[in-house]
């Protein structure tokens, strides 16, 4: 006696595979994507119509457990001073490090090259600002990725 498969159930069958495999896999391999801004004013901050700083080194640095740094990721800003760092991995391991829990934060170090920014050449000290998670969502390739943001920069400096 044979078993006589239908090719509607075969076909729902692989359509399934397909579709629900990557979000198995990419719900144990949390990625985000971290995206700041950063201008030239006095806070590094970006109110409309400033300028953004292309060019400038940024990490995301967080304090572990056992009170240790550990750089997370690291860029440099784009035309229009947007960083855009890719987190892959990273967050399945460390992802309370950007809940809260432990602390975390953007950091640049100052000063900046005075031909790209004045405001902030003359001044020795660190920009900060602090990840917050806008959203996530479900990608059918990558599985869930977290959109983080630093909304807001401070700027902790020591005139000279």
């Amino acid at each position: 006696m044979g078993y006589k498969q239908s090719p509607t159930l075969i076909v729902a069958a692989l359509l399934l595979l397909a579709t629900a495999t990557p979000l198995a896999y990419g719900q144990q391999t949390n990625n985000g994507i971290l995206s700041a801004r950063i201008c030239c004013t006095s806070t590094g901050n970006c109110p409309p119509g400033s300028v953004g700083i292309p060019g400038v080194r940024a990490s995301l640095n967080c304090t572990t457990l056992f009170g240790n740094v550990v750089t997370l990721a690291q860029g440099v800003t784009g035309a229009n001073g947007v960083l855009n760092l890719g987190l892959n991995n990273i967050l399945g391991v460390l992802g309370s490090l950007l809940s809260g829990i432990l602390p975390c934060g953007v950091f640049v170090n100052l000063p900046l090259n005075s031909t790209i920014c004045p405001i902030l050449s003359t001044v020795d000290g660190v920009l900060v600002g602090i990840p917050k998670l806008v959203n996530t969502i479900v990608d059918p390739v990558l599985g869930l990725v977290r959109n983080i943001t630093v909304p807001v920069f401070i700027n902790t400096t020591i005139g000279r």
